[in-house]
């Protein structure tokens, strides 16, 4: 779970006027503080307040971690940077691929032909549970293995458009109508594309942590 200095991090800002995700870099690591560069959004930089609540994701050996801190201090000279606490505790997900959560996210898709053109019909349905290397979607009818669909994933902040093969299906056993899931695994995704999928993750991970139900 090595943090290093130049790492580029996300910073999610989990309520108040700059709720949000944006994008950062460890600029320096000491015993008790994380020093990153102050987000820049549309030209314009993000100033925390003095005990802003923060989520921080980050990859080390290509294996996702996270952990929740506060904010410190904001300085704007020299340079513009947040002093961040270091937090007790990181979070490592294990998995075989990446960690799967069930999640009910709504999810378009079109099949794409023999001649790489996508289909001019779109479907419109949801999740059943998603991960970093791929989705479970429901559906009324299922498609044979190894077709390939242009999926795009609604999550909370953005839409993120990403080609999948279908590996898998099975019937849903608690719908009262026939219904199937299908497994999807990303094909094209790319590193910031599964960068998002694993913050809504980890933000998911949290959320149920905190009711009890995780």
């Amino acid at each position: 779970m090595k943090l290093k200095e130049n790492q580029h991090i996300q910073l999610r800002v989990m309520s108040g006027q700059r709720k949000g995700t944006y994008d950062s870099r460890v600029e320096a690591i000491n015993d008790s503080h994380i020093i990153v560069g102050m987000p820049i959004q549309k030209h314009s930089l993000i100033f925390l307040r003095e005990g802003t609540k923060v989520e921080v994701d980050y990859t080390y050996l290509k294996i996702p971690y996270g952990f929740t801190t506060e904010v410190e201090r904001a300085l704007t000279e020299p340079l513009p940077l947040l002093i961040l606490k270091q937090p007790k505790q990181f979070f490592k997900i294990q998995r075989r691929d990446y960690v799967r959560i069930e999640t009910m996210l709504s999810v378009d898709y079109s099949i794409e032909n023999d001649e790489e053109s996508k289909d001019l019909c779109v479907l419109h349905v949801s999740s059943r549970d998603i991960s970093g290397g791929g989705i479970a979607i429901i559906e009324r009818k299922v498609l044979p293995v190894d077709t390939i669909v242009n999926l795009n994933i609604h999550l909370p902040e953005e839409n993120l458009e990403i080609k999948g093969k279908v590996v898998r299906w099975g019937e849903v056993d608690t719908s009262p109508t026939k219904k199937y899931w299908m497994g999807v695994q990303f094909i094209n995704i790319s590193e910031r594309e599964r960068q998002k999928i694993i913050h809504y993750i980890f933000k998911r991970q949290r959320e149920l942590r905190s009711k009890g139900l995780l």
